[in-house]
């Protein structure tokens, strides 16, 4: 796609000035932002796009409505993390619906979602796309999920198995073949990390830096209703605990009873 350079972005932040086709086609090669990035990033009259739109190659405007279409999809993401979770108080509905948005904006083949656990520091998944139901734990500090909780940034492996820090074993065993991984600290809006975000096997390409970005505006966005269904979780195994004592509680006079009762009938 043409390059343009930095006469392309708006004079301020209200009000552009009109570009010339000259520039959109024959634009200054030392410049390395692209039209679509220029266009996303900068305010540009109606007709500054017209204009640009007519002086793209056939093959551009293909690029071109790819990346928009690629845009709508992720906007539609954030809407979706707003939209079908923000009243979940399940944490396990909560993750399966999260993994599954991820998974689809990022045009990705599974992700997992691992939280941490301050009692025992470790990470902890419920739910991963696949078959996998079961929690599954780990010090915190272990593998690239590890890493990347300890480092509280975010990391793009184009090749899992070059990497020291994947566990190939976990495909062996699954059958699964990892390629390529996104992985980024999950943090709530107090900038707390709270998780890791983790997602294999990008469809046909490499995982981008615009893919991190995603990755962290949908965590991020969801990030207070998995500490609302986090804390309601705690609360429901309290109550399942007190009332699992409670029943113990019941039973244990009636037992006191029958063997003070049989204890008197042998004297």
């Amino acid at each position: 796609m043409a390059e343009h350079g930095t006469d392309f972005i708006a004079g301020s932040s209200s009000q552009a000035r009109p570009v010339s086709v000259a520039e959109t086609v024959n634009p200054p090669p030392e410049q390395g932002l692209s039209l679509v990035s220029q266009i996303f990033r900068h305010r540009l009259r109606q007709e500054d796009v017209e204009r640009i739109l007519a002086a793209l190659s056939t093959s551009d405007r293909v690029e071109f409505v790819s990346k928009i279409g690629d845009l709508l999809r992720r906007v539609s993401a954030l809407l979706d993390v707003y939209n079908r979770i923000a009243d979940v108080l399940s944490l396990d509905l909560l993750l399966k619906r999260l993994i599954e948005i991820i998974t689809e904006a990022l045009n990705a083949d599974r992700s997992t979602l691992y939280l941490y656990d301050p009692e025992t520091r470790e990470l902890f998944s419920r739910i991963a796309q696949g078959d996998l139901t079961q929690e599954i734990r780990f010090p915190s500090h272990l593998g690239i999920a590890g890493s990347v909780f300890t480092s509280g940034g975010g990391v793009i492996i184009k090749d899992a198995y070059s990497d020291p820090r994947f566990n190939q074993e976990v495909d062996r065993k699954t059958g699964y073949h990892t390629r390529n991984i996104l992985c980024t600290a999950l943090r709530n809006k107090k900038r707390e990390l709270i998780g890791v975000s983790q997602v294999l096997n990008k469809a046909e390409v490499h995982f981008s830096i615009e893919d991190m970005a995603m990755l962290e505006a949908i965590t991020t966005q969801a990030a207070a209703a998995i500490e609302n269904a986090q804390l309601h979780d705690k609360v429901e195994r309290a109550r399942r605990e007190e009332e699992k004592m409670l029943e113990v509680a019941k039973r244990f006079p009636q037992n006191s009873r029958s063997n003070l009762c049989w204890a008197k009938s042998c004297m």
